[in-house]
């Protein structure tokens, strides 16, 4: 059994404008910072009786920047397998340019020169059932993006939806080899 703790990154000017990012690589903004020391109390108060903890977090500056204020002394493992999905042509776009139904995808939907959301889901999969059975550490920490979130939580039983806002906090736990929500922290 392990526990796994996932978090979304900070507020960026993009996530401001609603400007559609994907894998643009695009900085925290000043909220995005607060939100991340704000989010570091949280991931304190798990992790103050841990030992030891395996960190990974994707390799995009939101996410990548988020973790570092949120696990400062930590050693983290940076993955392009856990970066959002790849929007290819929609990217720095708003989503009211956009003619598209957010809520209702379906998974072989792919913007022109980007993924399709079972590429995304698969490639989150793999990373994650693969570091939950190589690493040793009981408990995994994951900074990551909100869609790439939502297809992950959306394999775990019990899950319960909601909009994933920046810096929400996760725990999931993965046990007989399948992967249960537990709460919104």
């Amino acid at each position: 059994m392990k526990d796994i703790y996932l978090f979304r990154h900070g507020q960026t000017e993009w996530n401001l404008l609603h400007k559609m990012q994907g894998h643009r690589d695009i900085p925290l903004n000043e909220t995005g910072l607060i939100e991340a020391r704000e989010l570091h109390q949280k991931v304190s108060n798990v992790t103050k009786t841990l030992s030891s903890f395996a960190v990974y977090s994707s390799d995009l500056k939101r996410a990548h920047e988020t973790c570092k204020i949120v696990l400062p002394h930590k050693d983290i493992v940076l993955n392009d397998q856990l970066r959002e999905i790849d929007i290819g042509m929609m990217e720095g776009m708003s989503r009211s340019e956009i003619n598209f139904d957010f809520q209702s995808p379906t998974p072989e939907f792919r913007f022109e020169g980007g993924e399709s959301i079972k590429e995304h889901r698969e490639r989150i999969m793999n990373f994650v059932k693969k570091t939950v059975k190589q690493d040793s550490h009981e408990v995994i920490i994951l900074s990551t993006h909100g869609g790439t979130m939502a297809r992950f939580l959306e394999q775990c039983e019990k899950y319960q939806f909601k909009k994933i806002n920046n810096c929400e906090l996760v725990h999931v736990k993965y046990k007989n080899s399948k992967f249960h929500f537990i709460n919104y922290l």
